[in-house]
Formats: structure tokens, C-alpha cells, sequence
């Protein structure tokens, strides 16, 4: 007997959708990139990762600190403490968004 695998579940099949499903395709609207880019880190897209995200992703190759996000969104009437920018920052560098 031989240890075939089936070639609907063999592991080079696999290896494709996988990175499918880690890299989204982006459709240029910003809202709905970042959803689908937090969705593919297995974040939860909340209000504030949405707006927040928005403002980080949604306006190109920036550098931003925490602070600077927060009067961004505060001036854009965002409901978001300093807290939860900083809360939101360190996840999307845990999940690999953001250096």
C-alpha cells in the first residue's frame, strides 16, 4: 500500500489558498481593504480598528505616531481614546500590518 493523499487535500493545494486567504485583494476602497486586511490578520473589525485603520491605511505609505493618529481621529470625531490607539497599533504590528 502506498501513503497517497488525495489530491484534493494535498498539501501543495493547499499552500495557494492559504495565501489567498492571508493576503486580500484590495478593491481601492479604503474601508473595504482595511476590513478585509484585518479580517486576513484574524482581527476582529471593530469601529475603532475600521477608523483607525482607515487613517493609517487609507492614505498611503506614512509615518504616524500614536499620538499624531489620535488628533487625527479625534479632529475627524472618531470616539477613541489614547488608549485604544495604542491598544490598536500594538495589535496590527502583532498581526504583521504595521512595522
Amino acid at each position: 500500500m502506498t501513503d497517497s493523499v488525495p489530491i484534493a487535500n494535498h498539501p501543495d493545494r493547499a499552500l495557494p489558498r492559504l495565501v489567498a486567504r492571508l493576503k486580500p485583494t484590495l478593491t481601492g476602497c479604503p474601508w473595504h481593504d482595511v476590513d478585509a486586511m484585518l479580517r486576513s490578520a484574524g482581527l476582529r473589525p471593530t469601529r475603532q480598528r475600521m477608523a483607525l485603520g482607515w487613517r493609517l491605511f487609507g492614505k498611503g505609505a506614512r509615518h504616524l505616531s500614536a499620538e499624531m493618529l489620535y488628533e487625527e481621529a479625534t479632529l475627524a470625531k472618531v470616539p477613541v481614546s489614547l488608549a485604544t490607539v495604542y491598544n490598536t497599533l500594538n495589535q496590527l504590528t502583532d498581526a504583521g500590518l504595521l512595522r
